[in-house]
């Protein structure tokens, strides 16, 4: 599979919360991630990041969807961007409130280093988790 392929899989594996099982057939075994968000502060393993995806959609947005908007492959740094659209809707345990029953569209971004085997080797995640927050009726840190 090419890098493009490789990583829009994994972005499915990843959004359709089938946790590390489901994604560590596209990644490095010690594939990092990092984000800016606050919900994502000391999380350094790809790993624990598709572990964490998994809970969440699992409990708190039981029965979410996401969309898969568009997606690229720079072949010069060996980049491939992938754009996003979670249609979360928090509907159990495990938010800073109870269940709103809010539906959000939030916009994320995937932007994945790719390594010498076509694995992905680090995923930076880019989103506004304020704005999301709000959207889900949330207090905003």
């Amino acid at each position: 599979m090419n890098a493009l392929d490789v990583a829009v899989k994994f972005f499915h594996a990843c959004e359709s919360a089938e946790g590390w099982s489901g994604c560590r057939d596209y990644a490095a075994a010690d594939a990092t991630f990092h984000s800016c968000a606050p919900s994502y502060r000391g999380m350094e393993t790809l790993n624990d990041y598709c572990e964490q995806v998994a809970g969440a959609f699992q409990t708190t947005f039981a029965g979410s969807a996401y969309e898969l908007v568009a997606s690229a492959h720079d072949a010069a740094t060996d980049t491939v961007i992938v754009q996003g659209l979670s249609l979360a809707e928090h509907t159990g345990d495990g938010g800073p409130v109870p269940p709103t029953r809010i539906r959000a569209r939030i916009p994320f971004v995937y932007s994945m280093q790719m390594g010498p085997d076509n694995k992905i080797a680090h995923v930076e995640k880019i989103y506004d988790e304020a704005s999301s927050r709000r959207q889900l009726g949330w207090p905003v840190d």
